[in-house]
């Protein structure tokens, strides 16, 4: 499985959540009765998580229930397939990143040093900051 932005956030979550418990992976792949090598690739976002194991990571990590909420949507999402992986055979993984960025994009932040943005370079709203 490629990784996706919400498989990968996903694991981000956990993984922050295991070093802040103190627990290894090997430690916390023991405890959960799955391989090393498995959390890691769960942790990476290269693999699916059930919801079986996620609601043990939960219990183990001891996660509030509102950050548990926020992991299982992200676990559900990564098995939606988005309308780019219909075009995986002529996008290189680069580009399908930078498109599953795009759509997850929640807000989108410029600074421009020496060039006007395009949205300065409009009359009424070079206007408005002429007045203002």
């Amino acid at each position: 499985m490629r990784p996706t932005v919400r498989s990968r956030r996903l694991g981000a979550r956990l993984s922050r959540y295991r070093n802040e418990r103190g627990l290894s992976g090997t430690a916390l792949a023991a405890e959960l009765g799955v391989g090393q090598p498995q959390l890691s690739r769960i942790e990476t976002g290269r693999t699916k998580i059930t919801a079986a194991t996620l609601a043990r990571l939960v219990d183990v990590l001891a996660i509030p229930d509102n950050d548990a909420c926020t992991l299982d949507e992200l676990r559900r999402g990564c098995a939606e397939p988005g309308w780019w992986q219909d075009y995986g055979d002529i996008l290189s993984e680069p580009v399908e990143m930078l498109i599953e960025l795009e759509v997850e994009a929640s807000w989108i932040r410029s600074y421009e040093g020496h060039v006007i943005p395009g949205l300065l370079q409009t009359r009424d709203y070079a206007e408005r900051i002429m007045t203002a």
